[in-house]
Order: structure tokens, then C-alpha cells, then sequence
């Protein structure tokens, strides 16, 4: 794909979900077009550089479920489902 628009109407030829998977520009530029965001938190020991757009504080989402805390390599994350608020 070249484009957002194309990007956007070849997921629309297919009845199941679309899912897109970053890098940070692309999140970035496909969260407008998303009403649902499949998300981990993760405590990272080291400093990251990018960063995920914080979804509570914009108001425009809101978190619908949230996993248990789990733990690799020292590394706890969860799993978390938003919703955009209509």
C-alpha cells in the first residue's frame, strides 16, 4: 500500500477485522481511523524513546477490559482493550 486511503479500502473488502501493527508512525497516523486499540502495558526497566499515545488522558477512549498482571523476564505487562467513546 502507498496510502492511508488505499490501506483503509483494501481492509474493507474483508468481513473480519483489520488490525494495524506499528511502528510508532503508524499508529500515530491509523488511531483516527480505529475504534478499537488492543493494548499492552508493559513496566520496562529501561528508558524507551516512543511511546504509545495515552488513550485515558485524550478522553476519546475508554478501557473495556483489562487482564491480569503477568510477568516475562522480569518484565510485568497486561493486556488491555479500549474502546473509542462515540
Amino acid at each position: 500500500m502507498s496510502s492511508i486511503d488505499e490501506a483503509i479500502a483494501e481492509a474493507e473488502k474483508y468481513p473480519q477485522e483489520a488490525f494495524v501493527i506499528g511502528g510508532a508512525t503508524i499508529y500515530r497516523i491509523m488511531l483516527p481511523y480505529c475504534d478499537t486499540c488492543l493494548v499492552t502495558i508493559n513496566n520496562c526497566r529501561d528508558e524507551a524513546d516512543t511511546y504509545y499515545p495515552d488513550l485515558r488522558a485524550s478522553g476519546e477512549w475508554e478501557m473495556t477490559a483489562e487482564g491480569p498482571v503477568n510477568e516475562w523476564e522480569g518484565i510485568s505487562y497486561r493486556f488491555t482493550t479500549w474502546k473509542r467513546i462515540r
